[in-house]
C-alpha cells in the first residue's frame, strides 16, 4: 500500500513496485488507506511523513491499532523522521529520503518484507 498526497510521487511509487511484480494500492489520503486496510490487510505500507490532512506520522499510529503491517517512510527530512521516531512504537522498518533513487527504495522495500528470524525464548 502507497499513501502520498502527490499524485507524481504516488504514481512513480506505484508504477516502480507494480513493475517488479507487487500487487499496490495508492491512496492519496491516510484516511481513505485506513479504511481500505479495515477490508483487507496489507504487506506493507509506504507513506511521506508530512501528508495532508493526516500526516504520514499519523497514520501510522492510528495504524497500530489495527496492525504490525511494515512501513517506510518518504521524507525530505528521513533522518530527522527516523531519530524522532526511534524508539517508540512508531518506528519504520525504512526510511527514504526524497528525492530517492529507485534502487533505494527497491532495496529497503525487499529487506521490509523479508521473513523477520524468529525470536527463540
Amino acid at each position: 500500500m502507497v499513501v502520498n498526497d502527490e499524485p507524481n510521487i504516488l504514481e512513480i511509487v506505484q508504477s516502480l513496485l507494480a513493475a517488479q511484480g507487487y500487487g499496490v494500492r495508492a491512496f492519496a489520503h491516510g484516511a481513505e488507506a485506513l479504511v481500505a486496510l479495515g477490508k483487507a490487510p496489507a504487506d506493507l505500507v509506504i507513506t511521506d511523513a508530512s501528508n495532508h490532512p493526516m500526516s504520514g506520522v499519523e497514520l501510522v499510529r492510528r495504524l497500530r491499532h489495527l496492525t504490525d503491517v511494515p512501513v517506510i517512510f518518504l521524507s525530505a527530512w528521513a533522518e530527522d523522521v527516523e531519530e524522532q521516531l526511534r524508539g517508540t512504537e512508531l518506528a519504520a522498518q525504512g526510511y527514504v529520503e526524497l528525492p530517492f533513487s529507485t534502487d533505494q527504495l527497491l532495496q529497503v522495500v525487499e529487506r521490509a518484507l523479508a521473513p523477520r528470524p524468529a525470536i527463540e525464548t
